[in-house]
């Protein structure tokens, strides 16, 4: 299993084998055959020839190692991947323990990214190790993103987010639309103007999509340590990041598809895919509810904590006779479940996402509002 790639080599005298690297970047004086024969680490002519010719040169890829050598790859991989965030994690306490004020717990990942990417660098690490661990768009997408949009829409206060919708909508919608578009249109005639390299109008506008996606994670941790700093401000804050997020990457999604169509057209794909996205998580969301009605409460037992006050308010007897009819209701496999509640729940977040994306759809829109009114509703 080989990957083909081409290099361009000038061609010496009457040889008729040469060895030839693997690496694409090198330049190997060879003769040529018409067209090149191709011999594991050798090039076979038949003629030689004066000029510079493209020779076929085979490249080893990730699926071309051992099955056994991959999982040892990816063991390493991984490790490394847990170790920095096992430090990243404990790092950001450590930094709220010893009270530091200069370097936030974002800025301690980015600095130990750096220094990781640095190191392994000097290092010159392997290349398969640098396939294994290579972030692309798919991995980044369908694994990575979800469950941290989800999480912010679950966990945000809905109260504060409803309560202030409109304000939220006007800074995440029609202020990341500004930004947008000025960001766009600054880095197009900065290149026309022959300031900077020259962008196409498609170019300028990916950037600007990227650029205009703002990450609040340092600001809220340094309002959350400000005791002046009140729940409304933080609250307007999240809630305008997380839909900022969501409008970026739909801007993105439909730059994608965008082609060499007119902006409007782009425009009206925006406020489809968005608008489409944000009703089918907010459908999902009120179909999980009407499911979760049907599921059975829990009369007692472990079940996290959540009726702890009524349980003090209880008498003996009472509690007792409580745990008696949970324990049989679990044991006889109808009772309260907390690992079936927390499957549904993914499930459905799972469902709303992937038929998002499988529509065409933004699937981050979609989880994002779907979180938010399962933590309300659900």
């Amino acid at each position: 299993d080989v990957a083909w790639d081409t290099i361009r080599v000038p061609v010496a005298s009457n040889v008729t084998t040469v060895l030839l690297p693997v690496d694409v970047g090198t330049t190997q004086l060879v003769a040529t055959t018409a067209p090149p024969v191709i011999v594991p680490g050798n090039v076979t002519i038949n003629t030689t020839s004066t000029t510079t010719v493209e020779v076929p040169v085979v490249v080893p890829t990730a699926s071309a190692i051992p099955v056994g050598k991959r999982d040892v790859y990816l063991a390493n991989g991984f490790f490394f991947l847990a170790v920095l965030l096992g430090l990243s994690l404990l790092g950001g306490q450590f930094l709220k323990w010893a009270r530091v004020r200069w370097l936030g717990e974002s800025g301690l990942a980015t600095t130990l990214g750096l220094l990781c990417g640095l190191l392994l660098y000097s290092l010159r690490a392997e290349t398969m190790l640098e396939k294994v661990l290579e972030l692309n768009e798919e991995v980044f997408f369908f694994v990575l993103l979800p469950p941290i949009i989800f999480q912010g829409g679950f966990c945000i206060d809905t109260k504060t987010l409803f309560k202030n919708f409109g304000t939220i909508v006007w800074l995440a919608v029609w202020a990341t639309l500004c930004s947008f578009m000025f960001i766009a249109g600054a880095v197009f005639l900065a290149g026309q103007l022959e300031l900077c390299s020259p962008w196409t109008i498609h170019e300028a506008m990916g950037f600007a999509t990227v650029i205009s996606a703002t990450d609040p994670v340092a600001v809220l941790s340094v309002l959350k340590s400000l005791s002046t700093a009140g729940p409304l401000l933080s609250g307007l804050i999240a809630g305008e990041s997380l839909l900022n997020d969501a409008i970026c990457l739909v801007l993105y999604r439909s730059l994608i598809r965008w082609e060499d169509r007119s902006l409007v057209h782009a425009l009206q794909t925006f406020i489809y895919v968005f608008a489409s996205s944000c009703l089918l998580g907010t459908a999902f969301a009120f179909v999980s509810s009407l499911v979760y009605k049907f599921f059975p409460r829990d009369n007692g037992g472990n079940n996290g904590g959540y009726e702890l006050a009524s349980r003090r308010l209880a008498s003996e007897e009472v509690e007792h006779a409580r745990y008696e009819r949970g324990d049989q209701e679990r044991s006889a496999g109808y009772g309260y479940s907390v690992v079936l509640e927390v499957s549904v729940l993914v499930l459905f977040v799972w469902m709303s996402y992937l038929l998002a994306e499988g529509l065409q759809l933004s699937g981050i829109c979609a989880i994002l509002f779907c979180g938010i009114f399962m933590r309300k509703y659900t």
